[in-house]
């Protein structure tokens, strides 16, 4: 989408911003998917038939990738810093 006005033309940065969080969300789902599987393989290898056992597996991947989130230093699909000196 280009948006024309006083005779400048431009792409909008939110179209951009959207990319990038749609690659972020990409990036999170693909790690969760990866923590899922390290967490549940050893379950699977022991013939583990619980599901309270895979509940807490689901829930200690899901919390790996939101440590990976809240860390801002992380320029995979970290918080994005805040830089002081912007107003």
């Amino acid at each position: 989408m280009i948006i024309r006005y006083y005779g400048y033309t431009s792409i909008p940065k939110t179209e951009e911003k959207r990319n990038m969080k749609n690659n972020q969300i990409k990036a999170m789902v693909k790690s969760y998917v990866r923590s899922l599987l390290v967490a549940c393989s050893p379950l699977l290898a022991v013939n583990n038939v619980d599901p309270k056992t895979y509940a807490i597996a689901v829930l200690a991947a899901f919390i790996a990738v939101t440590t990976r989130y809240l860390d801002k230093s992380d320029t995979g699909f970290g918080l994005p810093k805040h830089d002081e000196t912007a107003s």
